[in-house]
C-alpha cells in the first residue's frame, strides 16, 4: 500500500507538466508529503519491520509511475470517445489479458464458481472497476492531477475502515493517527485556500 501510495507523487510531478499542466503549490507539497506519511503509518507493521523482495518493491513502483503516465496522458489526450467507452475498452483489453494469463499458468482447473465469489466479482466489475475508473476519468478533465491522485491515500484508509467494520479487524493508535495524518494531507491537497 505505501510503494502504492507514491503513485499521488508521480501523478502531481507529472501533472505540471504538458498542455494542461498545472502548477503545485507548497500547501499541495506538504500535503501530498503528509499523506504519504499518513498511509506509512497506516500500513506499518505492528510486530515486526517491514520486509519483502527488492524486486517486487521496485515493479510496485514502475507499476505507479506507469498509471501515473497513464493519467496524465489520458488528461491531456483530446479523446472522440467519452469515459465510460474509453473505461470499457481498458477493462475488455485488461481482462482479456488476464484471463489468458490465468489459462497459460493453469489456473483454469481451479476456478470454482460460488455464489460468494459471483457476488464479489459483480461488486467488483460494477463498483472497483465501470464507476471508479469513471469517475476517475471524470475527474482527470475536471480537477487538477495532484487532487485526483490523493485517491492513492484514501484507498488504504478506507481499505483499514472497511476491514474494522465488516471483518472486526482492529485499528491502533499507529493506524488510526495515520488515518487523521492521511485526512489533513488529502484537505491540504483539496481544499480551495480560503478553507485550508
Amino acid at each position: 500500500a505505501l510503494l502504492a501510495a507514491g503513485t499521488a507523487l508521480w501523478i502531481a510531478w507529472l501533472g505540471a507538466l504538458g498542455p494542461k499542466s498545472h502548477k503545485i503549490t507548497v500547501r499541495a507539497m506538504v500535503g501530498l508529503l503528509l499523506g504519504l506519511a499518513g498511509v506509512a503509518l497506516l500500513v506499518w507493521p505492528r510486530k515486526s519491520a517491514p520486509s519483502g523482495h527488492f524486486g517486487w518493491q521496485s515493479l510496485m513502483l514502475i507499476s505507479g509511475l506507469s498509471w501515473a503516465i497513464g493519467t496524465v496522458v489520458y488528461r491531456n489526450a483530446a479523446l472522440s470517445i467519452g469515459p465510460v467507452a474509453f473505461n470499457a475498452v481498458m477493462m475488455l483489453l485488461g481482462g482479456t489479458w488476464l484471463l489468458l494469463g490465468g489459462i497459460v499458468a493453469g489456473e483454469a482447473p481451479r476456478w470454482a464458481w460460488q455464489p460468494i465469489g459471483l457476488v464479489a466479482l459483480v461488486y467488483l466489475a460494477v463498483f472497483g472497476s465501470a464507476l471508479a475508473y469513471t469517475a476517475y476519468t471524470w475527474l482527470l478533465k475536471h480537477s487538477p492531477a495532484d487532487r485526483v491522485g490523493t485517491f492513492a491515500y484514501v484507498n488504504p484508509a478506507i481499505a483499514a475502515l472497511l476491514g474494522w467494520a465488516a471483518l472486526g479487524e482492529t485499528l491502533g493508535p499507529t493506524q488510526i493517527g495515520g488515518m487523521l495524518v492521511v485526512l489533513v494531507g488529502v484537505a491540504l491537497v483539496t481544499l480551495p485556500s480560503r478553507l485550508a
